[in-house]
């Protein structure tokens, strides 16, 4: 017979859980925004590149800290209803290494994401035209580690995975920014 007091007890704590994720991702979220947005303003000194990075990098970072928690709350949840995580978490290491030679493509995706992030080659707002085999034209709209989605002149959405871009010209930059540095 299943203990009703148990039972209450397993949901508020999984409750509690996912408040205190919500608030943890709140604080850091906040706590990230400050730091990034005190780091780029000496860097650029335009407004409107400055929003378009910040954009950028925040919502990197906002994905990355949402994914982290919805795995922790859920580990912490599996473990209060009794469900044993040790072999979860011994068999998410070899199933990690099996799918990683599955998503080759997903990893390129998301190596390639950091360079253009880390290289900064774009932002969200800037007019970029990618080469073979894309051959697209338009203005950022979103940018992840994963892909690149752009508004063409035609109003399509295109989605870009970031290791399809074999070229880049971003027409939006400063030439004389680029040299400077």
């Amino acid at each position: 017979m299943i203990n009703l007091e148990t039972w209450v007890i397993t949901i508020i704590k999984i409750v509690g859980y996912i408040l205190v994720a919500a608030l943890i991702f709140y604080i850091a979220k906040r706590f990230f925004s400050k730091i990034i947005k005190k780091v780029l303003r000496k860097k650029y000194k335009e407004s409107e590149e400055l929003e378009a990075k910040q954009k950028t990098i925040l919502g990197v970072i906002d994905n990355t800290i949402k994914i982290i928690l919805i795995i922790v709350v859920l580990l912490m949840a599996l473990s209060d209803l009794n469900v044993n995580i040790a072999p979860l978490l011994a068999g998410a290491g070899v199933v990690g290494f099996a799918i990683s030679f599955a998503c080759q493509n997903l990893i390129k995706d998301f190596l390639s994401g950091m360079f253009l992030l880390i290289e900064d080659q774009l932002d969200v707002g800037d007019r970029v035209q990618f080469g073979p085999p894309i051959n697209q034209e338009g203005e950022v709209i979103d940018f992840t580690l994963r892909k690149t989605t752009i508004r063409n002149d035609e109003g399509a959405l295109v989605f870009v995975p970031n290791n399809q871009i074999s070229y880049l010209i971003n027409k939006s930059k400063n030439l004389k920014k680029i040299k400077d540095e």
